[in-house]
């Protein structure tokens, strides 16, 4: 799609022909006229007119965990001979290294952990459980808050135990070149 401004009129990139650096972006033509001869014109300054595709994500579901959006633009072949040059931009969808979508599903696995036991609240409850495992250790009978405290721990270790095999899941099959839901198969919810 050919950019233009506001009041409709085409937009440009003024390249320098001898070595294709661009002199100035999204400039308008300097005639009143787009694409109508420059007068005094000497061959050495090119106004390519700028083709940009939408972009990709428009309209269409797209995973940034997955992909990026990576922009790749220059002048179309011929430009320095063609009459009405233009210069393309395109905006592609890129899958992102296997090292990187994996660090991507670590974190959906780890932001919910966060949400199933706020750090906070193990820390809290952190100071409770080693003085309810010291007092075991000593034969000693737990207070109620201790006991809940501890039968709650063994509830949260069970979940994250079981989504950090769910995330072992995840990382073979995008080892596997798939693209698995990365929220998929979690517990959400410490049990009753």
């Amino acid at each position: 799609m050919i950019k233009t401004n506001p009041a409709g009129r085409k937009l440009y990139n003024k390249l320098r022909v001898s070595d294709s650096v661009i002199l100035a972006r999204n400039v308008l033509y300097p005639n009143a006229v787009d694409d109508s001869p420059i007068i005094g014109d000497d061959g050495t300054i090119k106004f390519l007119s700028i083709d940009e595709d939408p972009t990709p994500i428009d309209g269409k579901d797209y995973d940034a965990r997955y992909f990026s959006i990576v922009t790749t633009e220059g002048p179309v072949d011929g430009w320095k001979t063609d009459p009405a040059p233009l210069y393309r931009i395109a905006k592609v969808p890129t899958k992102r290294p296997v090292d990187e979508i994996k660090a991507n599903a670590a974190n959906e696995e780890q932001a919910i952990r966060n949400q199933i036991a706020p750090p906070a609240q193990v820390n809290g409850d952190l100071n409770i459980l080693v003085t309810a495992l010291s007092r075991q250790i000593t034969g000693l009978s737990l207070t109620d808050a201790e006991a809940a405290a501890l039968a709650r721990s063994q509830k949260l270790s069970s979940v994250i135990l079981d989504n950090q095999q769910n995330l072992v899941e995840i990382h073979a099959a995008i080892d596997d070149g798939k693209e698995p839901d990365m929220t998929a198969g979690y517990k959400t919810e410490i049990p009753a």
